[in-house]
């Protein structure tokens, strides 16, 4: 735990610049207040639209937040030279494309005509999002092993050598009481869990404790692919080309894709996102954030269970 402590603060001293940071800071307190005063994600990006289109408005959600912060920052670390390497380009203009491209479309959509009810169509709806993400992250994997044939599992943080996460076990365990006290509040039990299933008849004729348990387990997999894109593909992958510099726009971004969120889970997620893309840089894995992420939201989940039941 005094490792851990001591690389988040070495990095914050490393990384630190005030004025690169105070704009960061400005900016995401100027958008997020538009965004939740206005509800531009909805009346902007998150509207029904054809699919190009759609794509295109998704895109900008994730891209210009990111080269927002990463050019001046680079300029800031004198690294400036690497805007003029064009794998670095290649590499952040894919990986953002892929991340809009999950966010816009529905590639489990003609699926949805194996459901019988409405209800049934609102779980598969909801199980074919979370997993929609892992399958064109898979793809987009093999695609990027295609385009840069020296990368490894490792380069895009999938490994588990060397890594210490015993930190990340005791974490969690710091992190309890803090869910059991957010569990007695009404807006998280509004968002918590995702799948309520006193609020659905018996689905495909299955005992509910059977189809919420599929749904948490796609949920877990679906954490773990924002955990492969973000702190592996946005953080580890991209810091070949400017290292530490990564991880602020990638906690930007990561920020930006909660959105439609509510807005203190929005805010959050920047620390969160911060946070975990540190842990990736410094252990060059995605393991610890796929351990922090799971823990968090089956915690969140069961608390919300718990107080439901009691109740």
């Amino acid at each position: 735990m005094k490792l851990l402590l001591k690389e988040f603060v070495e990095f914050i001293r490393s990384d630190f610049n005030l004025w690169l940071y105070t704009f960061t800071f400005i900016l995401l307190f100027v958008v997020i207040r538009i965004n939740y005063d206005q509800g531009i994600y909805w009346k902007l990006v998150n509207i029904q639209a054809t699919g190009p289109e759609r794509f295109v408005r998704f895109f900008l959600l994730f891209s210009l937040p990111w080269f927002i912060i990463a050019v001046p920052k680079l300029f800031i670390s004198k690294k400036s030279v690497v805007l003029k390497n064009i794998k670095l380009y290649i590499s952040i203009l894919l990986i953002l494309g892929v991340m809009a491209f999950d966010s816009a479309f529905s590639i489990f959509k003609p699926l949805l005509n194996s459901a019988t009810t409405f209800d049934e169509q609102i779980y598969l709806t909801k199980i074919f999002s979370n997993f929609q993400g892992i399958i064109i992250l898979l793809f987009f994997i093999i695609v990027l092993y295609i385009i840069f044939r020296n990368i490894s599992p490792s380069d895009i943080g999938l490994r588990l050598k060397n890594v210490n996460l015993k930190p990340y076990f005791i974490l969690i365990i710091v992190l309890v009481p803090m869910i059991v006290w957010a569990s007695f509040n009404n807006d998280f039990l509004t968002t918590y869990p995702g799948y309520k299933p006193w609020n659905f008849p018996v689905l495909f004729k299955t005992p509910k404790f059977i189809t919420a348990g599929i749904y948490e387990f796609i949920y877990g997999v679906d954490f773990t692919a924002i955990e492969l894109a973000f702190r592996g593909l946005l953080v580890i992958f991209i810091a070949r080309y400017i290292g530490r510099d990564a991880v602020l726009p990638m906690a930007v971004v990561y920020c930006f894709l909660h959105f439609g969120k509510p807005e203190v889970e929005t805010i959050s997620s920047f620390f969160g996102g911060y946070f975990l893309g540190i842990v990736a840089l410094y252990t060059r894995s995605i393991a610890p954030g796929v351990i922090l992420h799971l823990s968090l939201a089956f915690m969140m989940d069961i608390a919300a269970y718990i107080q439901h039941y009691i109740k």
